[in-house]
């Protein structure tokens, strides 16, 4: 009994020290590995699109009424599959880091909402 114990712990160790060598040996393949895991698990899939001259990849994933999310400076895509997970099973989610694609949506938004807004603004303060 106390053989098999020791055995089994041995095999652990081992088990651990194989995960960390390889996590301090190759830690891009580790880090592209737990993306694509996450990825995975909040039911996205990586596609891309060519506009123009432009290549835009974006996370795709769900069903029902589009969201589409975008990230503030200094962030990715990938920043939101966490959040992501809990929304893919009632809403279809588009998930964009690309400045062309968040260039082009806010000047549509601009576009469109610029206007309605100020005059909802407006009719608060006043």
């Amino acid at each position: 009994m106390k053989k098999i114990l020791v055995v089994g712990f041995g095999l652990i160790a081992l088990f651990v020290l194989l995960i960390v060598g390889i996590y301090f040996l190759f830690p891009e393949t580790m880090f592209k590995l737990a993306v694509k895991a996450e990825r995975h698990s909040a039911g996205l899939i990586k596609k891309e699109i060519q506009v123009d001259d432009h290549k835009i990849v974006y996370l795709e994933g769900g069903k029902g009424q589009t969201i589409l999310l975008l990230h503030g400076f200094g962030a990715d895509k990938d920043n939101w599959t966490r959040f992501a997970k809990y929304f893919t099973g009632d809403y279809h989610l588009v998930i964009t880091s690309e400045t062309v694609a968040a260039f082009a949506l806010y000047t549509v938004l601009i576009a469109q909402f610029t206007n309605p807004v100020i005059d909802a603004i407006k009719t608060m303060v006043s």
